[in-house]
């Protein structure tokens, strides 16, 4: 944790800088230099954050800006962002974003939320073998229920959202089992194996999302207990690891895209204007058209969360549906898109708040059921950021409650299980 006094010094330098960019801005009216200021609360984040949910959420919530700078300043990026004949809201965009950004560090540095989410990350969750063992089974056989197919199978890219049983779900359930069974990663080998076939088995059929979150939890999980110093060499090391992981998921995603050819040469672009944020990019440019031009929604695509949660039920109002229809878009919903086209800017504002205050209630009390909420968080936190809340919600309200319900009722059987046998050996003892 920082200290009081390296707190005060970080503060007044990012306002210092903040108070130079204004200026050069009023000046030059620049739009860059927006881009600019977000690019280093970003970095302020990282820095007063460290590993953590919230500096990983904040590079996840700015990617995007990249794919829109090289979009804006020299017409290429990637995808319908490049070719969209709509035109690009690159300030608004980047004035939006950095609403969010400011409130968020100000936030992070004038509460104890960072200390609470450190207790979290270094509380061990226990759980029973057998209880491990039982989650590592139901994500295994979930996986394989979600993507059927054969691994790295071309045929399979068109269809590869086509279950070997009704629902769309069966992924989430395989992810919330194994964040359930590495609480015995250090122990068993079955875990070990569960997770790594997990790992391959959504990777082989194209889908990373879930893995790159998964990625994430076990990388900060290590940093915090193993307490490894994050010193420059270290950093640097880190840093390779982190480029050669995207580099394969940029891999995978260029084979689920049928591109043929993957140039080493392109690498640095690749790195900066990803196929999946130029997208989203393109997703939140639309949003943001569509609040310059259209009535609010004052909150008319929320209704959508409650119909989501009756089992069978759908709703018409789902924020990628009505951005869709509005002007098409590769699917999915950049996390401030909503709140905008239901509120406007102060929806921003009221849904960054709103946001803070759920992760504080999570954090308020160091539970075994609350870390596995605020892991399942940080495994979703590209899903939730890119492609909208609605992807986790019946995770949230039925696979971790009954998963937990599970693990508690085979953890009680094992404990009486365990007591009744050391009983049984006093009473063979005492009769010798």
């Amino acid at each position: 944790m920082r200290s009081k006094k390296n707190s005060i010094i970080t503060n007044a330098l990012l306002i210092l800088i903040y108070i130079v960019l204004a200026v050069t801005y009023i000046i030059s009216s620049e739009p860059n230099i927006v881009f600019l200021a977000n690019v280093i609360t970003m970095i302020f984040t990282i820095i007063i954050s460290k590993i953590s949910f919230f500096s990983i959420k904040s590079i996840v919530l700015n990617y995007l800006l990249f794919s829109c700078y090289f979009q804006y300043n020299i017409g290429e990026s990637y995808g319908i962002l490049e070719i969209s004949s709509l035109p690009l809201n690159y300030l608004q965009i980047n004035y939006i974003i950095l609403i969010y950004n400011v409130l968020c560090y100000i936030w992070l540095a004038s509460t104890n939320i960072l200390k609470k989410e450190e207790e979290f990350l270094i509380s061990k969750n226990l759980i029973s073998l057998k209880s491990a063992y039982f989650c590592s089974i139901i994500a295994i056989v979930c996986a394989i229920i979600a993507f059927p197919g054969i691994p790295f199978s071309r045929e399979y890219i068109s269809n590869r959202f086509i279950a070997l049983l009704p629902g769309t779900a069966w992924n989430h359930l395989s992810i919330v089992a194994t964040l359930f069974a590495i609480g015995k990663l250090k122990d068993s080998k079955f875990v070990k194996f569960s997770v790594v076939f997990v790992i391959f088995w959504f990777l082989s059929h194209f889908e990373r999302v879930d893995i790159i979150g998964l990625t994430v939890l076990l990388f900060i999980l290590l940093v915090i207990t193993k307490k490894l110093e994050i010193k420059p060499i270290k950093l640097m090391k880190y840093g390779v690891v982190a480029l050669v992981i995207f580099i394969v998921m940029i891999y995978i995603g260029d084979m689920r895209n049928n591109v043929t050819e993957f140039k080493i040469s392109d690498i640095s672009k690749k790195v900066l204007v990803q196929s999946t944020a130029a997208d989203i990019g393109h997703v939140f440019n639309v949003a943001t058209n569509y609040y310059n031009n259209e009535s609010l929604l004052l909150g008319e695509t929320y209704v959508t969360y409650i119909v989501e949660i009756i089992p069978f039920l759908s709703s018409n109002h789902e924020i990628s549906t009505v951005i869709y229809n509005y002007y098409p878009t590769p699917g999915g919903s950049y996390i401030l898109s909503e709140p905008l086209i239901n509120f406007g800017i102060i929806g921003v504002v009221i849904f960054q708040t709103f946001e803070f205050f759920i992760y504080k209630l999570i954090l308020s009390k160091n539970s075994q059921y609350r870390r596995y909420v605020y892991f399942f968080l940080i495994i979703s936190v590209f899903r939730t950021t890119w492609y909208g809340l609605l992807y986790i919600e019946k995770a949230m309200i039925y696979f971790i409650p009954i998963m937990y319900f599970i693990c508690n009722f085979i953890d009680r059987k094992e404990k009486i299980t365990s007591y009744k046998k050391e009983e049984n050996e006093k009473m063979i003892e005492g009769a010798n």
